[in-house]
């Protein structure tokens, strides 16, 4: 593995297109394949974060913060033993700097959300105070430490055009963009495409961010849905970014989000699994195209008359 860091942001305008799903799948197919992942939560529902630990509220507001830290020691310095990527955006980092949580699997860490102040975060218009937010993350993810922990950062955003997605995108090496089958989620593609090659306009040759393609999620074997992704296919400004893979729209992707969950990762069902198929496919192809050290996807996209669900 060489040392440049390789960092996957997850984002789509619109909620509902299963960016937090995608996120997790990607980090336990990597994890999987030896890889060291840190997942990072950028929304303010914490979602995510949710998924990998026990978060907890504050407060009559229900916000989610993180846990007391393991490693805290209660009483050390003015620490009050939580960490949270809104730390990066607050201050706090310059003082006590970062501290991702172990989850239960060995090879992901996670920097938690913490959803009051990542939405304080969101509703900042002070030009100053912007352009730092936008520029923080990428900062502190390209640093020599960071590299040295980790070989891949997937950073799952908020569905909002807010100075959290702008920091995610500028931070990011690679990007992937899920969209469900729906109207709404289509139309919201030409606006990420634009502001994927805004960005690039302010980059230089050698940082250009890669857009890996529009991956088809939560998709269903209705009519509708056929005639919106042959739609999509016949798009010139976005057929040449279709991922040729797609993720259906499965009970069990929900039920891996339980805590009791069993098995705990849809990679732990057994390889004949539709479910565990179709996110094999798609998660290698991303790790692939990042040029990790994966096998190719052997599985391409069925056509949409073939798309059906088996549970």
């Amino acid at each position: 593995m060489d040392t440049q860091i390789r960092i996957l942001v997850v984002c789509q305008n619109k909620g509902g297109d299963g960016k937090s799903t995608l996120t997790r799948l990607v980090a336990e197919f990597a994890s999987r394949n030896q890889l060291r992942v840190l997942l990072i939560d950028m929304d303010p529902q914490c979602n995510l974060s949710k998924r990998f630990l026990a978060m907890e509220t504050r407060g009559g507001l229900g916000a989610a913060i993180p846990p007391v830290h393991p490693d805290y020691v209660e009483g050390a310095d003015d620490w009050d033993g939580r960490s949270s990527i809104a730390d990066a955006f607050t201050g706090r980092i310059n003082k006590y700097g970062l501290a991702p949580y172990p989850t239960p699997d060995e090879h992901i860490d996670i920097l938690p959300g913490s959803g009051q102040e990542m939405r304080e975060a969101e509703l900042v218009r002070r030009e100053e105070v912007l352009e730092k937010i936008v520029e923080q993350l990428r900062v502190l993810l390209h640093s020599p430490d960071m590299a040295e922990l980790y070989d891949l950062v997937v950073i799952d955003t908020p569905p909002a055009k807010s100075p959290l997605v702008q920091s995610a995108i500028r931070a990011a090496t690679h990007m992937v963009i899920p969209t469900q089958m729906a109207q709404q989620s289509i139309e919201g593609l030409h606006e990420m495409i634009l502001q994927w090659r805004i960005e690039n306009r302010n980059r230089p040759a050698a940082e250009q961010l890669q857009l890996i393609g529009v991956l088809p999620n939560k998709c269903r074997p209705v009519a509708i849905q056929t005639g919106l992704r042959d739609a999509l296919g016949k798009d010139k400004a976005l057929a040449p970014f279709l991922i040729p893979m797609k993720i259906g729209e499965r009970t069990v992707f929900a039920e891996a989000d339980h805590p009791d969950a069993q098995p705990k990762s849809v990679f732990d069902l057994p390889t004949s699994d539709k479910a565990r198929q179709e996110a094999t496919a798609a998660c290698s192809y991303i790790l692939h195209r990042m040029q990790f050290p994966v096998e190719a996807p052997a599985v391409a996209a069925e056509p949409m008359t073939e798309w059906v669900d088996h549970e």
